[in-house]
């Protein structure tokens, strides 16, 4: 091998390396800027899914709060309905006690 040739070699190769080098310096770059994407993209929707979590944790304490609400107006409305019923047992009594009044004055007549 002449020194000519030895050169052109030597050059050639570490055109080579410099080349390989550089296509794994991009590809490095290309990684680690693909890697922070996902990064980006997971902690976004890490967010998002806490943010629907919280959403949806709201939604059920207002169903949980209605569903006690609608408890307290049955038991309620089960009071009232009692209420009525005893009143219009009462109500039936009072006219029957006043039949029999009416009664007892028209036979003392």
């Amino acid at each position: 091998m002449t020194e000519t040739s030895w050169h052109l070699n030597k050059n050639f190769t570490i055109g080579h390396v410099l080349a390989v080098v550089g296509v794994v310096s991009a590809g490095i770059i290309a990684f680690n800027t693909l890697e922070q994407t996902v990064a980006n993209d997971v902690e976004d929707l890490q967010a998002h899914k806490i943010s629907q979590a919280a959403d949806h944790i709201q939604q059920a304490e207002a169903n949980q709060n209605d569903r006690k609400q609608i408890n307290e107006l049955r038991t309620q409305t089960a009071v009232i309905q009692n209420t009525i019923e005893t009143m219009q047992r009462t109500l039936d009594d009072n006219r029957q006690d006043i039949k029999e009044i009416l009664t007892e004055v028209k036979r003392h007549r």
